[in-house]
């Protein structure tokens, strides 16, 4: 198919080359190339009026210089890493990061402005309401200036971005990650922070967003469930996959033959061919027939061919299930996967004795590991309950218009940086301070050595 927009590019262009050569003073060349720049500009992805904040005029002729304030440090162990808090404007602050932890970051975690129309950020110092006709723009322009500087920061082989958003952007911030980030895994989770809900006209709303981005080897840590001894989970022998119909793999469709006395298998048989029928094969007195039937009468697969699944029963990693009659598979069958055999036989899982029908019991002694959804339901992420009600208990009389959770923040952190104890985290829209609290938290909790440095965003109201 044509591309019509190209065509009318390429009509508009040549119309101005015939332009050119007809007005060829200096200031109708500028012109004219100008128009031909406007015009091959980006025409796929996100398009926004770019604004000019008055601090990227400060910087075009101005280097910003960082002045520590003595009277202002806290050092309780001068020999772990030092966090930092940096007052001013966050764009100058990440132009200085940038000449000292180039690629250095591990974690940057932001809870910028969400644009809400009320009075939550200001914009060449003047709050920007929900009448400005430019205000996504303003948000966007600005938005983009400092995730450029931000990613220069993150180690490109392995960290992640992490980025708060709600309704009002969230459509925007996807877009420009992506554009920003082409080649990295993105994912947004939802997240309750408000389990009441905030009543509006429309669906009351309970929860926000977390956008993730993973740039190189970077992924989400597991997290342990569970602690102590944890029985290791058994799959069912019959495949239920689509893939796994009878005849996709003729050598894994065969009858295995249950003792109906002890419930045992007594004997698996060889395998039959897809236009055999299952019913003419050969009975054994006092066993039941079971070959991978679904309920509704579709003929599967097992998930192991004869010889395995043998070797497996001789082993007691075979189970039979209680028989059911009137089904199509009156016996269920699990096995122990073969992974996990091999746990077995190298020591990282525990055969600590075996049951009634001799099959072994087998168990996982450092707990079960998960990782978690993308959506994060957890009393703990309540804004209101661990959020604000814990600023206040620590800064009575300062008030901070949206907090977030210690915990929400604390398990961020905790599945993006939970295995670097020596991990660097940025957070430049620093606010509460609530990720330096999750950082501290966490180095207290596994021991780490963890760094932050805070930027606080002077546009930004604090009470």
């Amino acid at each position: 198919m044509e591309n019509l927009s190209k065509i009318k590019r390429d009509s508009m262009i040549a119309f101005l080359e015939d332009l050119k050569q007809q007005h060829t003073d200096d200031a109708s060349i500028r012109a004219f190339n100008e128009i031909e720049n406007h015009i091959r500009e980006k025409k796929y992805g996100l398009v926004w009026e770019e604004h000019c904040e008055e601090v990227d005029e400060l910087l075009a002729e101005n280097i910003p210089v960082l002045i520590a304030d003595p009277e202002r440090r806290l050092c309780k162990n001068e020999n772990k890493p030092w966090n930092f808090i940096i007052e001013g404007d966050n764009l100058q602050a990440l132009y200085l990061l940038e000449k000292t932890h180039k690629a250095k970051v591990d974690c940057i975690y932001i809870d910028p402005p969400y644009n809400t129309g009320a009075k939550d950020w200001k914009y060449n110092n003047d709050y920007v309401d929900s009448n400005d006709e430019y205000r996504h723009s303003k948000w966007l322009s600005m938005m983009k200036n400092r995730l450029m500087l931000a990613k220069h920061l993150l180690n490109p082989n392995n960290s992640v971005l992490v980025v708060a958003i709600d309704e009002n952007e969230f459509n925007h911030l996807g877009a420009l990650l992506e554009e920003l980030f082409p080649t990295s895994k993105i994912q947004m989770v939802s997240i309750v922070i408000n389990p009441k809900g905030r009543a509006t006209n429309y669906f009351t709303r309970t929860d926000e967003y977390l956008y993730f981005v993973f740039l190189g080897d970077a992924s989400v840590n597991t997290t342990l469930v569970s602690e102590g001894e944890v029985e290791v989970r058994w799959p069912y022998l019959k495949r239920s996959d689509t893939d796994s119909t009878r005849g996709h793999r003729p050598r894994q469709f065969y009858p295995i033959y249950i003792n109906d006395t002890t419930g045992k298998i007594q004997k698996i048989g060889e395998p039959i061919l897809p236009d055999i029928d299952r019913f003419s094969v050969e009975k054994i007195d006092g066993c039941t027939v079971v070959f991978p039937v679904n309920e509704d009468g579709t003929e599967m697969e097992w998930g192991l061919t004869g010889g395995p699944l043998t070797e497996l029963n001789s082993r007691g990693f075979v189970r039979v299930g209680k028989k059911r009659n009137n089904n199509p598979m009156p016996y269920s069958i699990s096995y122990l996967s073969t992974e996990d055999v091999k746990k077995v036989d190298s020591g990282d899982l525990t055969v600590i004795g075996e049951r009634d029908d001799g099959t072994k019991i087998v168990i996982s002694t450092t707990g079960k590991s998960t990782r978690m959804q993308t959506v994060w339901t957890s009393g703990a992420y309540d804004a209101g309950a661990y959020g604000k009600t814990i600023l206040r208990s620590i800064l009575p009389r300062r008030h901070f218009p949206f907090p977030k959770s210690l915990y929400a923040v604390y398990d961020t952190l905790k599945h993006i940086v939970g295995s670097k104890k020596d991990a660097i985290i940025v957070d430049f829209f620093a606010g509460s301070g609530t990720t330096m609290h999750a950082v501290n938290l966490l180095n207290v909790t596994d021991n780490g050595n963890r760094c932050c440095i805070m930027v606080t965003n002077n546009g930004v109201r604090m009470k």
